[in-house]
């Protein structure tokens, strides 16, 4: 998460920004091709800076980042009992 200016998700490798999610507008990621839903809870102060979701659905689905920088979406399905991949 970078503070400098509005909040904004960033993946760096040094100085070399490899994704950004763009500023946190108080809805969503402004560059986000999907809507985020409003968070349950946003705090921004001079001690810390968060943002959670409450689980809306029974879909279940992680995200993980590699350490090459990779990240990658997965949905869990049912039938198969396994992690499908899906857009990040």
């Amino acid at each position: 998460m970078d503070t400098h200016g509005y909040p904004q998700l960033l993946l760096k490798r040094g100085n070399i920004t490899l994704s950004r999610a763009g500023s946190w507008n108080g809805i969503n990621f402004v560059s986000n091709p999907k809507p985020v839903t409003i968070p349950n809870e946003f705090v921004l102060n001079s001690k810390e800076l968060y943002f959670q979701f409450e689980i809306q659905s029974s879909v279940c689905s992680r995200l993980t980042l590699s350490p090459s920088g990779l990240l990658q979406g997965y949905t869990w399905n049912d039938r198969t009992n396994d992690w499908v991949l899906t857009d990040a």
